[in-house]
C-alpha cells in the first residue's frame, strides 16, 4: 500500500493584526475586547520591556498551525525577538474566520527605532504591523497624510 502524501494546510489570509495593552474574551459570547491599542511606544530607557497582547484574525485556514510572533528591525530586516505561540491552533472550517488573542507578558524592544511585528503560521509570514519606539521626550517623525 502506498504511503499517503502529507497535505500541507493552506496558508491563511491575515485580515487583522493589532497590538494592545490587554485583551479579554467574554466567555459567554466569545467577543473580544482590545484595550489600549497602539502602534508606537515611548520609554525612559531601553531595552523597553512591556506586557502586551496581540489580536489576529485570519481566514482561509484549515488544519493545524504552529504560530510565531517575530519582532523585526525595519532598518536591518534582522529578527530581534521571536516568540513561539503555544499551543498549536486547530482550524476545522476553512470558510470561517479564526480569531486569536496572544498574551505576551514581556515584550522587549531593544532600542528606539522602527520595528515590524510579524505573525507566522507554520513558518510562513501571514502579515505584519508597524511599531515605532522612541526615547521619552524625543520628537517622533510625523506621518504624511495619504
Amino acid at each position: 500500500m502506498p504511503t499517503p502524501i502529507p497535505v500541507q494546510p493552506p496558508t491563511p489570509l491575515l485580515a487583522a493584526l493589532l497590538l494592545c495593552d490587554n485583551a479579554v474574551m467574554d466567555r459567554r459570547t466569545g467577543r473580544k475586547s482590545l484595550l489600549g491599542l497602539f502602534d508606537r511606544l515611548s520609554g525612559e530607557r531601553f531595552p523597553l520591556v512591556i506586557p502586551c497582547a496581540i489580536f489576529a484574525q485570519f481566514s482561509d485556514a484549515q488544519g493545524r498551525y504552529t504560530l510565531e510572533v517575530r519582532l523585526v528591525d525595519r532598518r536591518t530586516n534582522q529578527t530581534v525577538l521571536s516568540i513561539p505561540v503555544p499551543p498549536r491552533v486547530e482550524v476545522p472550517d476553512r470558510l470561517k474566520r479564526c480569531e486569536i488573542l496572544i498574551d505576551i507578558p514581556a515584550f522587549t524592544l531593544p532600542a528606539p527605532g522602527s520595528y515590524e511585528v510579524r505573525l507566522l503560521a507554520n513558518r510562513q509570514i501571514l502579515g505584519s504591523t508597524a511599531l515605532d519606539a522612541t526615547l521619552a521626550g524625543a520628537v517622533a517623525p510625523q506621518q504624511e497624510a495619504a
